[in-house]
């Protein structure tokens, strides 16, 4: 994977979550989110995601330089930008 290999695919207002697509190893489309889970619970947190409706699935961990930045001003755009600004 190289810089920027996290794609918007699609912004879940309703769910509070960004989908993204990357490549793996082998070529193939993997889904992931950055769903915001509110200041009490861990603010954004990083899915890979299963299933047609990209459900998250279980958290993992990624370079936040990876991922697209979302420019609209929507809550779940604002905080995922604001989640991918902090420096690692």
């Amino acid at each position: 994977m190289s810089e920027k290999d996290f794609k918007i695919v699609e912004i879940d207002h309703g769910f509070c979550r960004i989908v993204y697509v990357a490549l793996n190893e082998d070529g193939k489309k993997v889904y992931y989110c950055l769903q915001d889970e509110g200041e009490n619970c861990g603010g954004v947190v990083c899915y890979r995601t299963c299933g047609p409706d990209h459900e998250p699935s279980y958290p993992i961990v990624y370079a936040r330089n990876r991922f697209e930045v979302p420019t609209g001003n929507s809550l779940i755009e604002t905080a995922v930008r604001d989640y991918l600004a902090v420096k690692e």
